[in-house]
Protein backbone atom coordinates (compact mmCIF):
# COMPACT_ATOMS: atom_id res chain seq x y z
CA UNK A 1 0.00 0.00 0.00
CA UNK A 2 1.22 3.43 -0.94
CA UNK A 3 -0.22 6.93 -0.72
CA UNK A 4 -1.20 8.96 -3.77
CA UNK A 5 -3.25 12.07 -4.40
CA UNK A 6 -5.15 13.50 -7.35
CA UNK A 7 -3.16 15.73 -9.64
CA UNK A 8 -4.40 19.31 -9.80
CA UNK A 9 -6.16 18.91 -13.13
CA UNK A 10 -9.55 20.12 -14.23
CA UNK A 11 -12.34 17.66 -14.89
CA UNK A 12 -15.95 17.82 -15.99
CA UNK A 13 -18.96 16.85 -13.89
CA UNK A 14 -22.68 17.48 -13.59
CA UNK A 15 -25.30 17.22 -10.90
CA UNK A 16 -28.03 14.64 -11.47
CA UNK A 17 -31.62 15.83 -11.60
CA UNK A 18 -30.91 19.33 -12.90
CA UNK A 19 -31.51 18.49 -16.57
CA UNK A 20 -28.33 20.26 -17.61
CA UNK A 21 -27.15 19.98 -21.19
CA UNK A 22 -24.39 17.58 -20.11
CA UNK A 23 -26.79 15.43 -18.07
CA UNK A 24 -29.18 15.17 -21.03
CA UNK A 25 -26.29 14.23 -23.35
CA UNK A 26 -25.23 11.38 -21.07
CA UNK A 27 -28.83 10.20 -20.74
CA UNK A 28 -29.23 10.33 -24.52
CA UNK A 29 -26.01 8.34 -25.02
CA UNK A 30 -27.20 5.65 -22.58
CA UNK A 31 -24.30 6.19 -20.16
CA UNK A 32 -26.78 7.49 -17.55
CA UNK A 33 -30.26 6.00 -17.25
CA UNK A 34 -33.08 7.48 -15.16
CA UNK A 35 -34.99 4.65 -13.46
CA UNK A 36 -37.63 6.73 -11.62
CA UNK A 37 -38.12 8.48 -8.30
CA UNK A 38 -34.90 10.48 -8.69
CA UNK A 39 -32.77 7.36 -9.08
CA UNK A 40 -30.28 6.82 -11.89
CA UNK A 41 -27.99 4.11 -13.17
CA UNK A 42 -24.52 5.36 -14.15
CA UNK A 43 -22.64 3.09 -16.54
CA UNK A 44 -18.98 3.44 -15.57
CA UNK A 45 -16.24 1.44 -17.27
CA UNK A 46 -16.37 -1.05 -14.39
CA UNK A 47 -20.16 -1.57 -14.50
CA UNK A 48 -20.94 -5.07 -15.75
CA UNK A 49 -23.89 -7.24 -16.64
CA UNK A 50 -25.98 -4.34 -17.99
CA UNK A 51 -26.42 -2.85 -14.49
CA UNK A 52 -25.22 0.67 -13.75
CA UNK A 53 -24.06 2.13 -10.49
CA UNK A 54 -26.97 3.60 -8.50
CA UNK A 55 -27.00 7.35 -7.88
CA UNK A 56 -29.71 9.83 -6.92
CA UNK A 57 -30.82 13.36 -7.76
CA UNK A 58 -28.33 15.73 -6.19
CA UNK A 59 -25.43 13.31 -6.60
CA UNK A 60 -22.77 14.22 -9.14
CA UNK A 61 -21.46 12.38 -12.17
CA UNK A 62 -17.75 12.96 -12.59
CA UNK A 63 -16.14 12.30 -15.98
CA UNK A 64 -12.73 10.67 -16.24
CA UNK A 65 -10.14 11.82 -18.77
CA UNK A 66 -11.84 9.70 -21.45
CA UNK A 67 -15.34 11.03 -20.73
CA UNK A 68 -16.47 7.92 -18.83
CA UNK A 69 -19.01 8.68 -16.06
CA UNK A 70 -18.58 7.85 -12.35
CA UNK A 71 -21.10 8.65 -9.60
CA UNK A 72 -20.01 10.72 -6.61
CA UNK A 73 -22.22 11.35 -3.60
CA UNK A 74 -23.21 14.97 -3.16
CA UNK A 75 -21.59 15.00 0.28
CA UNK A 76 -18.20 13.82 -1.00
CA UNK A 77 -18.29 15.91 -4.17
CA UNK A 78 -19.30 19.18 -2.54
CA UNK A 79 -16.72 18.74 0.23
CA UNK A 80 -13.83 17.81 -2.10
CA UNK A 81 -14.40 19.61 -5.42
CA UNK A 82 -14.29 23.28 -6.36
CA UNK A 83 -16.22 24.60 -9.35
CA UNK A 84 -14.05 26.71 -11.65
CA UNK A 85 -16.38 27.04 -14.66
CA UNK A 86 -19.51 25.60 -16.24
CA UNK A 87 -19.25 21.85 -15.59
CA UNK A 88 -15.53 22.38 -14.78
CA UNK A 89 -14.12 21.39 -11.39
CA UNK A 90 -10.86 20.85 -9.57
CA UNK A 91 -10.57 18.27 -6.78
CA UNK A 92 -8.99 19.18 -3.47
CA UNK A 93 -6.11 16.72 -3.25
CA UNK A 94 -5.82 14.63 -0.13
CA UNK A 95 -3.71 11.47 0.16
CA UNK A 96 -5.51 8.17 -0.36
CA UNK A 97 -4.30 4.61 0.15
CA UNK A 98 -3.60 2.72 -3.08
CA UNK A 99 -2.93 -0.96 -3.64
CA UNK A 100 -1.95 -2.90 -6.78
CA UNK A 101 -2.23 -6.67 -7.16
CA UNK A 102 1.54 -7.13 -7.57
CA UNK A 103 2.16 -5.68 -4.09
CA UNK A 104 1.88 -7.53 -0.76
CA UNK A 105 -1.69 -7.43 0.56
CA UNK A 106 -2.11 -4.42 2.82
CA UNK A 107 -4.39 -3.94 5.83
CA UNK A 108 -7.35 -2.32 4.06
CA UNK A 109 -7.35 -4.93 1.26
CA UNK A 110 -7.14 -7.72 3.83
CA UNK A 111 -10.20 -6.24 5.57
CA UNK A 112 -12.10 -6.05 2.26
CA UNK A 113 -11.21 -9.65 1.35
CA UNK A 114 -12.06 -11.04 4.81
CA UNK A 115 -15.42 -9.27 4.78
CA UNK A 116 -16.20 -10.40 1.21
CA UNK A 117 -16.40 -6.79 0.01
CA UNK A 118 -13.68 -7.46 -2.57
CA UNK A 119 -13.17 -10.62 -4.55
CA UNK A 120 -10.13 -11.58 -6.60
CA UNK A 121 -10.52 -13.87 -9.60
CA UNK A 122 -7.03 -15.24 -10.36
CA UNK A 123 -8.30 -16.92 -13.54
CA UNK A 124 -9.58 -13.76 -15.27
CA UNK A 125 -7.06 -10.96 -15.79
CA UNK A 126 -9.67 -8.61 -17.32
CA UNK A 127 -12.16 -9.06 -14.44
CA UNK A 128 -9.60 -9.76 -11.72
CA UNK A 129 -11.18 -7.48 -9.10
CA UNK A 130 -14.89 -7.72 -8.34
CA UNK A 131 -17.01 -5.83 -5.85
CA UNK A 132 -20.56 -4.64 -5.35
CA UNK A 133 -20.27 -0.86 -5.26
CA UNK A 134 -22.94 1.80 -5.74
CA UNK A 135 -25.52 -1.00 -5.92
CA UNK A 136 -23.94 -2.63 -8.98
CA UNK A 137 -21.53 -5.48 -9.68
CA UNK A 138 -18.24 -3.91 -10.77
CA UNK A 139 -15.05 -5.47 -12.01
CA UNK A 140 -11.68 -4.28 -13.17
CA UNK A 141 -8.51 -5.67 -14.71
CA UNK A 142 -5.62 -7.00 -12.64
CA UNK A 143 -3.50 -3.91 -13.32
CA UNK A 144 -6.12 -1.52 -11.87
CA UNK A 145 -5.56 0.34 -8.62
CA UNK A 146 -7.71 -0.39 -5.59
CA UNK A 147 -8.09 3.06 -4.03
CA UNK A 148 -9.28 3.54 -0.44
CA UNK A 149 -10.85 6.99 -0.24
CA UNK A 150 -11.33 6.58 3.50
CA UNK A 151 -10.60 3.93 6.11
CA UNK A 152 -12.72 4.06 9.29
CA UNK A 153 -11.33 2.62 12.52
CA UNK A 154 -12.71 2.01 15.99
CA UNK A 155 -11.08 3.28 19.21
CA UNK A 156 -8.74 0.27 19.24
CA UNK A 157 -7.52 1.08 15.73
CA UNK A 158 -9.29 -1.86 14.07
CA UNK A 159 -10.74 -1.18 10.60
CA UNK A 160 -14.54 -0.99 10.63
CA UNK A 161 -15.21 0.25 7.09
CA UNK A 162 -13.47 1.17 3.85
CA UNK A 163 -14.80 3.47 1.14
CA UNK A 164 -13.04 2.22 -2.00
CA UNK A 165 -13.23 1.80 -5.73
CA UNK A 166 -11.20 0.62 -8.70
CA UNK A 167 -9.26 2.99 -10.95
CA UNK A 168 -8.04 1.73 -14.33
CA UNK A 169 -4.25 1.82 -14.51
CA UNK A 170 -4.06 4.27 -17.42
CA UNK A 171 -6.52 6.61 -15.68
CA UNK A 172 -4.58 6.28 -12.42
CA UNK A 173 -1.31 7.17 -14.16
CA UNK A 174 -2.90 10.24 -15.79
CA UNK A 175 -4.72 11.60 -12.76
CA UNK A 176 -2.79 10.58 -9.62
CA UNK A 177 0.69 11.28 -8.30
CA UNK A 178 2.56 9.45 -5.56
CA UNK A 179 3.02 11.20 -2.23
Amino acid sequence: MRLAKKRQILFQAFCLGQNSRMELEYISSGKVRPVGNGTYEVFSVEAKDGKGEIAHSGDYVKLDSNGNPYPNSSTFFERNCIQVGENQYRQISTPVEVWFADEPICEFVSYLLLNNRLQINEGDQEHYFRAELWGAPLSSARNAAVVAYSVSRNAAGKITDVDFNFVERSEFDRTYEWC
